[in-house]
């Protein structure tokens, strides 16, 4: 058989191609966002030294599931979306991150999600992994039945991917206790049993536990600066009062540096 193609798809592994048959390499160059999350690691490596094989293995992500999700809409016509689960490690224990549905949502951003979950993860002694998930959709357009079927087919593609004892996915960005209901529902359905464990953050009556009731919605953090100082925003035309910074939890500070700036004047 001849070389594998640099990236199975529609559904499949993604997997580095070998050169040699031996040793391989990333399929692709990281993106800006996951090159600053592996820029953030060397630089801590070098207080604390680690064994350089594992932070060799830590600056790529375990295995990489890219996906085109059909839908059929409330109209009768088709819908493609892309999707993505990433599991950085499971050194720890399982997968542990969240899915997000986001018209922004890229490869980049959920790889670096799931390096730093990882991390996030072993500070607070948990034993999990890092991983990712998303869809790239502007869920607000969708229907209640529409995001339905697009959650439910998401777990479809990503359920030979995930489970209690490999990746369990949460709720995220515009996913919230009820799309993890109809995730679960569908994996228990795949499963040919009820899996509560397979996801977190859905409903109490399906097994949830008390708590947050949404997802990482978009957020605002407000400003706060000395009388006589002379922030950017001032500079291009903005008095600062009242601003702030549309934020989503994980990656607060990314969405600042790209300027997502709103601002709520007149307080």
């Amino acid at each position: 058989m001849g070389d594998p193609p640099e990236m199975c798809g529609f559904g499949a592994l993604s997997y580095p191609r070998r050169e040699n048959g031996n040793s391989p390499r990333l399929q692709s160059v990281a993106g800006p966002i996951l090159r600053g999350a592996i820029a953030s690691m060397e630089a801590a490596a070098v207080h604390v030294q680690p064994d350089p094989e594992v932070l060799e293995r830590l600056k790529r992500p375990e295995a990489v599931l890219q996906m085109w999700i059909p839908v059929r809409m409330d109209d009768g016509t088709q819908r493609i979306f892309e999707g993505y689960r990433v599991r950085h490690t499971d050194i720890r224990g399982p997968g542990k991150g969240g899915i997000r549905f986001h018209p922004q949502v890229d490869l980049d951003e959920i790889e670096a999600l799931a390096f730093w979950m990882t991390f996030k993860c072993a500070a607070l002694g948990l034993p999990f992994g890092g991983a990712k998930g998303g869809v790239v959709v502007d869920a607000k357009r969708l229907s209640n039945l529409e995001l339905e079927r697009l959650s439910r087919q998401y777990i479809e593609h990503v359920a030979d991917f995930i489970g209690p004892e490999t990746d369990v996915p949460a709720p995220d960005i515009y996913t919230n206790e009820r799309v993890m209901g109809w995730m679960m529902d569908e994996y228990s359905n795949i499963q040919r049993q009820r899996v509560p464990a397979v996801v977190t953050g859905k409903p109490v009556e399906l097994g949830g536990q008390p708590g947050s009731r949404h997802g990482d919605g978009p957020r605002r953090i407000p400003l706060h600066r000395g009388p006589r100082s002379r922030t950017r925003m001032e500079s291009s035309g903005h008095d600062g009062r009242g601003a702030g910074i549309r934020q989503r939890r994980a990656i607060g500070g990314h969405a600042a540096a790209r300027g997502r700036i709103s601002r709520r004047g007149g307080q």
